[in-house]
C-alpha cells in the first residue's frame, strides 16, 4: 500500500512540475512584454520611412528632373540648393529606416519570440518581409544617391556654362564697341578677358563630358580652340589697325572670319541642337536616377 501511495505522490509531483514548466514556457519575460507592445509602432516606423523615400524620389523627379530643368530660362542658386536638399532628405530616411532595422534586429535576438501571441509574430513577418525590401534595395539606393552628386554637379555646370557664354557675347560687343570708336587699346585688353573666357567655356566643357552625363563629338570640343585661335587672328588685326597698315588688317581680319565661322560650324552639333543635350541627359538620369523612383511605392 505504501508503495502504490508513493508512486501516487509522485505522479502528482510530477504533473505539477510540467505544469510549472509550461506555464512559465509561455509568460513572457519583461523585454518580451515591451518587444511585443513595440510591434506595432515599429512596423509603423519602418512603413513611413520607406514611403518618405519613395515620395522624397518622386518630389526630386518631379522638381529637378532634366526635362524639367534644361526647359528653364535660368537655372539658380535657389534650385541647386533645393536638390541638395531634397538629397538630404533621401539621406535622412534611410538613416531612420536603418536605425529601425537595426533596434528591432538587436531586441528580436535577445528575446524569446516562441513566447509571442499569433498576432505579435505576425507583426514580425510583417517587419521582416519590410526589412528583406530594404536590405535587398540598399546597394542601389546608394547607388542613386551617388549619381544624384554628379548629376547635381553637371547641373552647376550647365548653369555655370550659361553665364560664360553670356559673357562671352558681352565681351565680344563691347570689344566691337571699342573697334568703331577706334579705341584699340582697350579693343585689345578686352580680347585678353575673351581669351580667358574662351578658355573657362573649354574647361566647363571637359567637365561636363567627364561626368558621363552629356557626351560631345571632337569637333564641339575642338570648336573652343577654334574660337580661341580665331580671337588670335583678331589681336594680330587690331595691332594692324595701330599700325595703320590697312591692306594688311583686311587679309588678318578674312583670317578671323574665316576661323571665327569654322569654330561656329563645328560646334554647332551640341549648341544647336538643345534637344539632343536634353535627351543625352535624360536618358543618363534615367538610367542612373530614375531606377530610384519605384522603390517603395506600394508604402504610399
Amino acid at each position: 500500500m505504501r508503495s502504490k501511495h508513493n508512486y501516487f505522490v509522485f505522479g502528482i509531483l510530477l504533473v505539477v512540475i510540467l505544469g510549472v514548466i509550461l506555464i512559465s514556457g509561455c509568460v513572457q519575460s519583461p523585454e518580451t512584454k515591451q518587444f511585443a507592445k513595440n510591434l506595432p509602432q515599429i512596423n509603423e516606423n519602418l512603413k513611413i520611412s520607406l514611403k518618405n523615400i519613395h515620395t522624397d524620389f518622386y518630389n526630386y523627379d518631379l522638381d529637378y528632373g532634366v526635362n524639367r530643368l534644361m526647359n528653364m530660362l535660368t537655372i539658380t542658386d535657389s534650385m541647386i540648393i533645393g536638390m541638395e536638399k531634397e538629397e538630404n532628405g533621401i539621406r535622412e530616411d534611410i538613416s531612420n529606416a536603418e536605425e529601425t532595422i537595426s533596434n528591432f534586429q538587436t531586441v528580436k535576438q535577445s528575446v524569446n519570440t516562441n513566447q509571442l501571441s499569433d498576432d505579435e509574430k505576425n507583426i514580425i513577418s510583417q517587419i521582416d518581409a519590410k526589412v528583406n525590401e530594404y536590405v535587398t534595395n540598399k546597394e542601389k539606393l546608394n547607388s542613386c544617391l551617388s549619381k544624384m552628386k554628379i548629376y547635381k554637379d553637371w547641373i552647376v555646370l550647365v548653369k555655370d556654362n550659361a553665364k560664360l557664354v553670356e559673357v562671352f557675347g558681352t565681351k565680344s560687343n563691347l570689344m566691337n564697341e571699342y573697334i568703331q570708336a577706334e579705341k584699340y587699346q582697350d579693343a585689345l585688353n578686352k580680347i585678353n578677358e575673351i581669351q580667358n573666357t574662351i578658355n573657362q567655356m573649354k574647361l566647363n566643357g571637359q567637365k561636363r563630358e567627364a561626368s558621363g552625363v552629356q557626351v560631345f563629338s571632337n569637333q564641339a570640343m575642338a570648336s573652343y580652340d577654334a574660337f580661341s585661335q580665331s580671337y588670335n587672328y583678331y589681336e594680330d588685326y587690331i595691332n594692324l589697325l595701330i599700325k595703320e597698315d590697312y591692306d594688311n588688317a583686311d587679309l588678318k581680319y578674312t583670317e578671323y572670319s574665316k576661323k571665327y565661322s569654322e569654330a561656329i560650324s563645328m560646334g554647332s552639333d551640341e549648341e544647336s541642337s538643345i534637344s539632343e543635350t536634353i535627351n543625352e541627359a535624360d536618358s543618363w538620369y534615367q538610367s542612373n536616377v530614375g531606377v530610384c523612383f519605384d522603390l517603395f511605392n506600394n508604402y504610399s
